[in-house]
């Protein structure tokens, strides 16, 4: 990472001692070679925990997940991803729905170089899951004009690598 992400997963840890932190190196994201999904599956190869929740630097999380964390039938929650843009203007906001927190070790695999989501592998899908009714996800990716066309310009190789493209 180039920005204030080590900075800001350190000062949450400190602020959240409950939380065990692990930091697993990656090569640089980059098309045709390691993409975001290969970035996401290498960060939970490791893991030994009973839940995986996955969030972005550019997204925020809003209620309370912890309560959902427990033994019970659930293979996965889905969570309300809210994507808010400046563009195009007066167009209502767009939601999905991804399986955000799910169980380790029952086949979760990251799908798609770009705009990448886990799925219960070999069926796809979130498998049994559940939509969390209070839970939301805020992702301001595309706070302005300039940074939508970089993101554009970013996710274009991704996007021709992911369709078998070039």
């Amino acid at each position: 990472s180039t920005d204030e992400t080590d900075r800001i997963i350190h000062r949450f840890w400190k602020e959240h001692p409950e939380i065990k932190m692990v930091i697993i190196e990656a090569p640089k994201i980059e098309p045709y070679k390691f993409g975001f999904d290969d970035a996401r599956n290498l960060s939970i190869s490791r893991l030994n925990t009973d839940w995986i929740f996955w969030i972005d630097t550019d997204e925020y999380l809003v209620g309370d997940l912890r309560k959902y964390a427990r033994p019970n039938c659930w293979e996965s929650y889905m969570i309300s991803q809210h994507h808010f843009t400046v563009e195009p203007r007066g167009n209502p906001t767009q939601i999905d729905r991804p399986a955000r927190l799910f169980r380790n070790g029952v086949g979760f695999t990251c799908r798609g170089h770009i705009h990448e989501h886990f799925e219960k592998m070999p069926e796809g899908g979130p498998g049994r899951s559940m939509f969390l009714p209070d839970v939301d996800i805020g992702h301001t990716g595309y706070v302005n004009e300039a940074v939508r066309k970089s993101r554009f310009e970013r996710n274009w190789p991704f996007l021709e690598w992911q369709h078998g493209e070039k």
